[in-house]
């Protein structure tokens, strides 16, 4: 009996090592998610001196052609620190982190989209890393700034001591869960959109394994392949809403962590 799918429609999201490499006990292995990565940062680079004025090395005055991509990416991160952010003081280097992140999700997300290649924000180990290390990094921001007084996150002056007993377990693991919260929504969202697609391309391929024929397997193609061109489209605006809300929270932790600094 012919299988409805050609594949499992998880069977993308495998990571596979293609050359095996350690180092001091370190598995530094090639896989196929370092090779995409590798793909997409050369592409980005190829695509940055592309646009860049031959004459100088340096961007247009008047944006033209892929450059105008980059400064709708740039004038977006600036509205969302600008809306997320009560203070200007550390807009300067917070801006950077944005535009950085949100350009880098966007790449990664839109280009996970492509037919045959794979999207690295449906790993795990892909986006917790990232996660992890940009959350880390602000907390080490935010003492490095702050000191003691960075625990003024967890309890506000002027709190009475019991309530304050009450509500700073609560908050530290809500704290806490930002980037749990933010790392599972990316990857969930990503993952479910890439395995519908799968789901419906396996069975579009697998149609004419099947016995069945006539008038009913024509509507039935037919209906498959009218569902690919939006779902693709769905899933090219998904990617574009999803790195929109990861730099939106990344915005709203950093106002946790540097908020009560400002007031105080």
């Amino acid at each position: 009996m012919t299988s409805i799918f050609l594949f499992s429609p998880m069977e993308q999201f495998r990571i596979v090592p293609i050359s095996f490499f350690q180092f001091l006990g370190f598995d530094l292995s090639l896989t196929n998610a370092s090779v995409t990565l590798i793909i997409f940062f050369l592409g980005s680079i190829i695509s940055l001196l592309i646009i860049l004025n031959p004459k100088d090395n340096s961007f247009y005055a008047v944006p033209y052609g892929p450059q105008t991509i980059l400064e709708a990416v740039l004038s977006g991160a600036k509205q969302i620190v600008q809306k997320n952010l009560n203070f200007k003081y550390y807009e300067h280097s917070v801006l950077p982190l944005v535009f950085c992140l949100a350009l880098f999700l966007v790449t990664l997300n839109i280009g996970g989209t492509i037919p045959m290649n794979m999207a690295l924000t449906a790993q795990i180990s892909v986006v917790g890393t990232l996660t992890m290390s940009i959350f880390f990094g602000i907390i080490a921001f935010g003492i490095n700034h702050r000191r003691l007084t960075f625990f003024r996150t967890f309890y506000s002056p002027g709190t009475v001591p019991l309530v304050g007993m009450l509500l700073v377990p609560i908050e530290i693991l809500a704290y806490c869960f930002k980037p749990i919260s933010v790392f599972c929504r990316l990857f969930s969202n990503m993952m479910s959109g890439h395995a519908i697609l799968k789901v419906i391309v396996g069975a579009l391929a697998a149609m004419p394994l099947t016995n069945c024929g006539g008038f009913y397997a024509s509507l039935t193609v037919s209906f498959f392949t009218s569902m690919i061109v939006p779902l693709f489209v769905l899933e090219f605006m998904v990617g574009i809403i999803q790195a929109y809300v990861f730099v939106v929270i990344i915005c709203l932790f950093i106002k946790d962590t540097m908020g009560h600094y400002n007031r105080h």
